[in-house]
């Protein structure tokens, strides 16, 4: 078989990646993000989900580009505490993993250290948002082109200039620009960029998407009345998401494996109908053959769920081999193969429909971006056309 071919499909296979409780890792990710917006309690769920899945750095990561593209306007001072808090979590979680372990997760839950995640997805609920800098963000890409000197931009409220004037900028050019927004907004204070340099650092996100950010929240001070969050955190005890640590075989062998799913799956992965505003792997799973997704989920599931840390673990400690030409995962001997299906054996393909739709609805287009914008910009100060975003 050709390795470049075999490289490219096995990238291809990982984009569809299953998470503890088989859910479409991609989906989990957008599930969190709009149940944050929507400021419900599944929230948390899909946060743990990743978590337990084995993706804690990326977690930690995707939670901060969402608080930049959505909250950081309007609540600039989250920015420390948010660095605090994992920088609490990395001192906790280093005194017992080593680095190869930092993602391999099939360990008992420390659920003191685990607790932080729940703390900082609960502080973004109680937090007012507005999608300016993500609508921004995502249009700028879409408008190459500038006609406005930075200054004019700012002057007129030209905000996709703005973004696309810091997006292009060098590191020279950026300073400048720092200094003329400074100058418009009658800032005498000296900008962070240690701070900013830290939190690049911590959060991956890119000091033009901060500095974007920071711009929009002079704005907001300057042109409107809206009050920006208050320094208001939430206080969370471990036995308070005991809940959501991860669901296992008992020793005396009481409660089955194939009883786990159907308690474990708390929410429907589109439990709002808006994934449907995005372009899914699974649409591409499924153009050539609408049965797919479920075949999928019946015959080939822990193929696909060796690419989640957590499942990659378990496999290996029975002595499994993931071969990625039959999409199948072979076990050194009998004995391992029935161990690890008696402690992992999900039987996916023997749910309920009511569970198995909880991973796998189909996913139709309910509404728009047009919609989504009215819900989440009430208090922005931009309104763009109606646009396709396809991804997050």
């Amino acid at each position: 078989m050709n390795t470049e071919i075999s490289t490219i499909q096995i990238q291809d296979s990982k984009k569809l990646a299953l998470t503890r409780y088989l859910y479409l890792k991609e989906e989990v990710k957008l599930a969190l993000l709009i149940a944050i917006l929507k400021k419900s309690e599944s929230s948390v769920f899909w946060a743990y989900e990743l978590y337990y899945s084995g993706y804690k750095k990326e977690l930690f990561c995707y939670l901060w580009k969402i608080y930049y593209d959505f909250y950081y306007a309007l609540n600039p001072s989250f920015r420390d505490y948010f660095i605090k808090k994992q920088n609490d979590w990395e001192n906790v979680w280093k005194k017992t993993q080593t680095d190869d372990d930092y993602d391999a997760i099939d360990l008992p839950a420390d659920l003191e250290c685990d607790k932080i995640i729940a703390m900082l997805v609960n502080d973004l609920l109680i937090r007012p948002h507005t999608a300016d800098v993500f609508m921004l963000r995502n249009f700028a890409y879409n408008n190459k082109s500038v006609d406005k000197t930075f200054t004019i931009s700012l002057e007129k409220h030209d905000y996709t200039s703005i973004t696309r004037h810091i997006f292009d900028a060098s590191s020279t050019e950026l300073l400048k620009h720092v200094d003329e927004a400074k100058r418009y907004f009658g800032v005498t204070t000296a900008l962070p960029w240690a701070k900013m340099k830290k939190c690049q650092k911590i959060s991956n996100v890119d000091l033009s998407i901060q500095i974007l950010g920071w711009i929009m929240s002079l704005y907001y001070v300057k042109t409107t009345k809206i009050k920006q969050g208050k320094k208001l955190y939430v206080k969370m005890d471990a036995c308070d998401i005991a809940m959501y640590d991860t669901i296992y075989m008992t020793e005396d062998c009481t409660f089955r494996t194939y009883r786990i799913l159907p308690m474990a799956r708390l929410y429907n992965i589109d439990e709002y109908s808006t994934l449907g505003l995005f372009t899914l792997e699974r649409d591409k799973l499924m153009a050539n053959d609408s049965d797919a997704l479920r075949k999928l989920n019946w015959y080939d599931w822990l193929y696909y769920a060796s690419f989640s840390p957590v499942w990659n673990t378990r496999i290996s400690k029975f002595h499994g081999i993931v071969d990625h030409t039959t999409r199948k995962v072979d076990f050194e001997n009998d004995d391992y193969f029935e161990d690890f299906y008696e402690n992992y054996g999900y039987e996916p393909d023997e749910q309920s429909c009511e569970v198995q739709n909880k991973s796998a609805p189909y996913i139709e287009k309910r509404t728009d971006w047009d919609a989504f914008y009215k819900e989440h910009n009430e208090m922005g100060l931009i309104y763009p056309d109606n646009h396709i975003i396809n991804t997050y």
